[in-house]
This record gives C-alpha cells, sequence and structure tokens, in this order.
C-alpha cells in the first residue's frame, strides 16, 4: 500500500525475504534475540524501539484516542509516544503523524566499531540500552588495521551489492546484523552502491549462448523442414 506513495517500511510481504531481516523484526518486537523468525508478513509490533530509530524510521501514524481506546478527532497521542522523543508533525481529525526526533540519517560516519561473531550474540548488544548506535557500529569481521571510518547504510547487505569509496571499489560489511557498511578515509567520503548480482551475468551469458546456437541451426533446421515439406 505505501509503494505507490514512495514510502518505504521495514514492514511488508515477501515471498522471499532476508532471514536475517525477519530474525531483526523477532528481536525488535520480542525485546531479545533468540526468538523464532518472523514469516512471510513482516510486522512492527514494538513502534517505539531503539532499532527504529538505527533504519531510519522518522514518521510514525498514529490515532489519536479517546479515554475508551477509540480513535476521535478529539483524543491524545498513546502516551508511549513520549515528547522527549517525538513530536507533532501533522494533525488530521484522529489521526497525527509524529517525527522520531531520534532517528538516524539513512547514512552516516562511524570511527568506533565491534567484532562480534553469533547471531544471538549481535541481537543482544544491539537490544543493549547503553550501546550508542550513532556512534559504533557491530561487525562481524575484523576489518584492516589501516580503516579509519566507515559509512554505515541502513539498507540490507544482500549478495551481488558492490560499493566505490571515492571512486574505488571497497568490501561491503555487514553491520548491525543486517546492514551495509563500507571502510572510507574520512566522514567527507563518497560512497556510490551498484547492484550487480554474478547470477545476472551468469544468466545474460547462457541467454545469449543459446541465442547464438539458435541462430546457428535456425537454417540447417528451415532447410530440413522444407525437404520434407516438397
Amino acid at each position: 500500500m505505501r509503494m505507490p506513495y514512495g514510502l518505504e517500511a521495514l514492514e511488508g510481504y515477501d515471498a522471499v525475504y532476508p532471514l536475517r531481516i525477519a530474525q531483526l523484526l523477532a528481536a525488535l518486537n520480542g525485546g531479545r534475540s533468540g526468538t523464532d523468525p518472523l514469516g512471510r508478513y513482516g510486522t512492527v509490533d514494538d513502534d517505539t524501539s531503539r532499532l527504529l530509530d538505527l533504519i531510519n524510521t522518522k514518521y510514525y501514524l498514529v490515532h489519536n484516542l479517546d479515554k475508551k481506546g477509540d480513535p476521535s478527532p478529539t483524543g491524545k497521542v498513546p502516551a508511549r509516544f513520549t515528547k522527549d522523543r517525538f513530536k507533532e508533525a501533522f494533525r488530521d481529525k484522529s489521526v497525527t503523524v509524529l517525527e522520531s526526533m531520534t532517528a538516524l540519517p539513512r547514512s552516516f560516519f562511524v570511527d568506533e566499531w565491534e567484532v562480534i561473531q553469533g547471531e544471538e550474540q549481535i541481537l543482544t548488544r544491539m537490544l543493549d540500552p547503553d550501546f550508542d548506535f550513532s556512534k559504533k557500529i557491530i561487525l562481524e569481521e575484523t576489518p584492516p588495521e589501516d580503516t579509519a571510518g566507515f559509512i554505515f547504510t541502513s539498507d540490507s547487505w544482500y549478495p551481488g551489492w558492490k560499493a566505490k569509496a571515492d571512486g574505488k571499489e571497497v568490501k561491503i560489511y555487514r553491520a548491525n546484523f543486517a546492514f551495509r557498511a563500507v571502510p572510507v578515509l574520512s566522514k567527507d567520503s563518497k560512497v556510490d552502491y551498484e547492484y550487480s548480482p554474478a547470477s545476472f551475468d551468469n544468466g545474460l551469458k547462457i541467454s545469449l549462448f543459446a541465442l547464438a546456437l539458435l541462430l546457428l541451426f535456425l537454417p540447417l533446421v528451415r532447410g530440413y523442414t522444407l525437404k520434407q515439406v516438397k
């Protein structure tokens, strides 16, 4: 429903989507690691989880509720959306759009990181209230010693993505369990992403080879057919 309006969200339905996202949603909703991953439809139940700030969730659409808990034009925003974190951006009858004041940018620079292996261990650390997402990321492998910092992007880590930092191809590290980070020389470095999976290249090669064979044997097939007709 959001796609026609160009709105992105962590929620949604897909027959196939990354297991790590399903596991992340389960941890987000349950507030702990080790829970079973969600199924085909990913939903956010804990709509004030601090993990949502990490993935650039900036706007929240909420109902204004009356004393009975029903939507009402004279109702109030639910108390869980505290004023120290959210501010009103728009209001129309029984609906309010809230803006998160603590949402992190889609991409940002960090010069601190931790290396943690193990899915449950990573999620447990991410759920720690003392872990500052804005200053540090979690990696699953040790980067080279000369790495000055990383630009973290809250887009899914997925095979087939390639990245260049200041025009030079660099490795994409899986960061914060399910997202991307690339090593850079400074916070002002420019990062470009390109989706170029090997499966596409292999499929293109196979298709071209099959086309070449078809063009090669087509005259022979046509000649044989004409001969049979005569």
